[in-house]
Order: C-alpha cells, then structure tokens, then sequence
C-alpha cells in the first residue's frame, strides 16, 4: 500500500542497498513474492537512479539502489564508472541543514603561575592510599584524577614553577600509561599475544602478472609492474573527481 505524498513529504528516510531484485525488469519478474516485496517499497519509496549500475557484454541491471522517502532532498544522483570493476558508484547529493553545535565550555586550572611549595605541600596532603582499594586499573585512574582535581593550588608570577608543574604533570601522564601497558601485558599469557601478532601478521603478496602500459607495451619486470599501478591509483581519484558533478550552493 502507498503512503500519500503528504505523508511522504515528512519523511526524510534514505536507504542505500544492493537488491537482489533488477528493477529494470521489476515488472516482468515470475517470483511473485519478489515482486511483492519490491513494489511494495518502490510504492513508499523514491528511486533516484534510472540508468543500469553493473554493466556486462551481454546484461545490464539496476541493483545498486538509492532509495528515498522525499526525493526533494536529493539535489543530484547518478553513476560514476570507476574502471576497476563492473560495478558503478552511486552517489547521490543530498540538501541537508547542519544544526549549530552547542560550544563545549571546560573548566580547567591554569597551572602558568604556581606557588611550587604551596602545591607540593597540597600534593602530600591527598590522600592517595585510596586508589590501592580498587582492582580495576580504569579506577584507580578515576580515583587519581578526582584526588588530583581537588588539590588546591595558588598563583604565583614564578615562571620557573609552571614549568616545573608542566614537566611533573607530563612524568605523572607517562607513569599512568607504563603501568597501564604493564597491566594489560599481566592479564593475557604468551600465548595469548602469539595469537594476537598472527592475526595482525602482514600477508603474503600476491605476484601481479604482465601488463599493458599507455602505449601497449607489455611490461613484465616488477619494478615497471609496481609503477604502473602507482601511477593508475594514483590518479584515478583525480580523474573519478574530474568527472563528478560540482555542487553550486544556494544562497
């Protein structure tokens, strides 16, 4: 059943997908319950694209589709042959209004004038005893940096003791993340992290067999081989973005 275009109109839905289902010949297809399916979203949606997305010698079908419920926020859709495949790009521009984001105030404390004995006598004081109660290493951290925040401190116009507290604060970041790393390395075995380097372990390559450069030479050598599909990636981008439609933003 059809929505009404009213009601289509309120709807800001967009589905990108690959139907199993060629919507050139929706009409013609004897899997009837297929045809239900398809017609029924094609009734409550808008298709965007007309022209056939994978392209053979002998076929050519719409499978790649892009769906939506108000085809008034599409500005432009189509196709874009990369040449690497015999599928095509899709894509499609869509009017959209970016809500302003709210800015992000932060409170922080301005450690550039610091009276050092001051501070250091406020850091003796926390008690830092607390963070031994808790086995899991996310809260003693928790625990750290609200002891630490508490901590009072009192200006000064002594260049020296800001970057004192600087170097301090840095030697405390790089502590927390040694013992970090060391946690982690104490909860997993060896075998555990053989495991882990086997999946990360780089795969083997694959040998590439002759090509075709511009002027029809066959190149055989891997050096010649490895520049020619350098040159190809990388400038296939400029060539997919030459021929992409540029957007003219409205006023």
């Amino acid at each position: 059943m059809a929505l009404p275009d009213k009601e289509l109109n309120k709807l800001t839905n967009c589905d990108l997908s690959e139907w199993s289902c060629d919507k050139c010949k929706l009409r013609t297809s004897t899997n009837n319950e297929e045809d239900s399916v398809c017609e029924d979203m094609y009734d409550n949606f808008r298709a965007t694209l007309k022209e056939p997305t994978r392209v053979a010698n002998s076929s050519a079908t719409l499978l790649d589709l892009i769906l939506v419920s108000n085809k008034s926020k599409i500005i432009k859709a189509g196709t874009l042959d990369p040449a690497i495949s015999d599928h095509k790009m899709i894509y499609a521009i869509v009017n959209l209004i970016k809500k302003r984001e709210h800015p992000i105030i932060k409170t922080v404390k301005n450690y550039k004038h610091v009276d050092k004995r001051k501070f250091k006598s406020a850091l003796q004081n926390v008690p830092w005893w607390v963070c031994d109660i808790f086995d899991d290493l996310d809260d003693v951290q928790n625990a750290w940096e609200l002891l630490y925040k508490d901590v009072n401190w009192e200006q000064t116009k002594n260049p020296i003791a800001h970057k004192k507290s600087k170097e301090a604060r840095n030697l405390a970041n790089i502590r927390m993340r040694k013992a970090e790393a060391e946690y982690w390395k104490s909860e997993f075995d060896n075998e555990f992290w053989k495991v882990v380097k086997k999946v990360h372990r780089k795969t083997k390559a694959i040998k590439i067999g002759p090509l075709e450069d511009d002027l029809g030479n066959v190149q055989i050598n891997e050096k010649e081989k490895a520049e020619l599909m350098n040159n190809y990636f990388a400038t296939v981008g400029e060539k997919m973005a030459e021929a992409f439609p540029v957007q003219i933003e409205s006023e």
